[in-house]
């Protein structure tokens, strides 16, 4: 068979799926607010979405043992997000899908023990390394779930469109995973101006012009630093590593500066 014919009777049989009892579709473990839901469901807008099934516990025998999978589905998580007993017994039984895991980190993917490296699985992320992997930047995901329409690309690549904040303070640096050469630029920089910090991190010690702002936010309100760093000129986006072999590895630090109209100030891919 021709590839343009086996493309075709692929699609054809795609079509066929999708007018059947059990419709293409896209199973999650994990609430709608992670950052990839938007992506990967708009990504494949035929597909139905089931976010219940598999994150029940105790749903086995109230429907979850009956459920069919066809060869079109797909199963979505982060590698470090378990289902319950309920969901990964489905997974492993009766799951004839694809699997995609999402990481924005850029440590290697785990490979889970005992499932082997074929077709089926894919990461979605910076840190890829199979031949059915997708290269994706955190920036991106966090970008099209929350800022792609008042964000657009050609706004976001211009310094003269992107939104300006008021620069009421010279510098923030709100961060909460503490690294060396972060805490060290901070300090250097005070020497140009008060700089703030906010989150755990700040100056090392000897380094007097820097003042701690509270800012009340935290791991699950962390969209707001980009409110918090309209109030500023500069801000200190610093990525906590750079590696020549994760060129993908670009976090939402810098899209926030972007989004609050600060200057960002930036080390990474």
């Amino acid at each position: 068979i021709s590839p343009h014919m086996e493309a075709l009777i692929n699609r054809t049989r795609f079509q066929l799926a999708l007018n059947s009892s059990s419709p293409p579709t896209i199973y999650f473990c994990e609430p709608k607010y992670q950052d990839f839901f938007r992506l990967i469901s708009d990504m494949f807008p035929e597909y139905q979405i089931d976010d219940e099934s598999l994150a029940r516990e105790k749903y086995w025998y109230k429907g979850l043992k009956f459920k069919e999978s066809t060869e079109y589905d797909l199963f979505v998580s982060k590698y470090d997000y378990a289902c319950p007993a309920s969901g990964s017994n489905w997974l492993l039984s009766k799951f004839r899908g694809q699997f995609i895991w999402v990481t924005a980190e850029s440590y290697p993917y785990p490979r889970i023990r005992g499932v082997p490296d074929d077709q089926r699985h894919h990461v979605v992320g910076p840190s890829i390394g199979g031949v059915h992997d997708f290269p994706l930047t955190y920036l991106q995901m966090v970008w099209w779930d929350a800022y792609r329409h008042i964000l657009p690309p050609h706004v976001m690549v211009d310094g003269n469109l992107r939104p300006k904040g008021n620069r009421t303070h010279f510098l923030i640096y709100a961060q909460n995973n503490c690294v060396p050469h972060r805490n060290k630029a901070f300090g250097l920089l005070s020497s140009i101006g008060r700089a703030h910090h906010s989150g755990k991190c700040g100056a090392p010690k000897g380094y007097d012009n820097v003042e701690r702002v509270r800012a009340g936010i935290n791991s699950y309100n962390w969209k707001r630093n980009a409110e918090h760093y309209s109030n500023y000129r500069f801000c200190l986006v610093m990525e906590h590593s750079y590696d020549p072999e994760v060129p993908y590895y670009v976090t939402e630090k810098i899209l926030l500066a972007f989004v609050g109209g600060c200057i960002p100030i930036y080390y990474g891919s």
